[in-house]
């Protein structure tokens, strides 16, 4: 019953920071959450958010979840423009989607450069 109390709990914690969420949304834990200006996180229906979840966005970024899919404990979204995950997809545990380098990178005579290109994980 305990565990049931806090889920119900953890999942209305972590609405409150979801853009749009559909029906069914199951958070086993509120996760951390550090979102830029504008950022977008939409989650659809019978979707499960394991423990830990992170979700680091810049200005303006994107997250979507299709329906039914499952994001696994401690696992972390960096999105500066965009990650969606498709529907029925499993993510498994600490698993690390960034769309961005983070950093300058360039080779030798080149103009080092932040790589940044959307992630997209089609339906399974």
């Amino acid at each position: 019953m305990w565990e049931q109390i806090s889920d119900f709990i953890s999942t209305q914690r972590v609405k409150r920071k979801l853009t749009t969420y559909g029906s069914n949304l199951r958070a086993r834990n509120a996760g951390e959450f550090f979102l830029g200006k504008g950022a977008e996180i939409h989650v659809g229906n019978n979707v499960l958010l394991e423990r830990m979840v992170r979700f680091s966005m810049g200005d303006g970024a994107r997250i979507y979840i299709g329906d039914n899919s499952y994001v696994g404990d401690w696992s972390n979204l960096l999105a500066v423009d965009e990650i969606r995950i498709g529907k029925g997809c499993a993510i498994s545990w600490h698993v690390l989607f960034m769309d961005t380098s983070s950093h300058p990178i360039g080779f030798a005579g080149e103009k080092p450069v932040t790589k940044i290109a959307p992630i997209h994980v089609e339906d399974h």
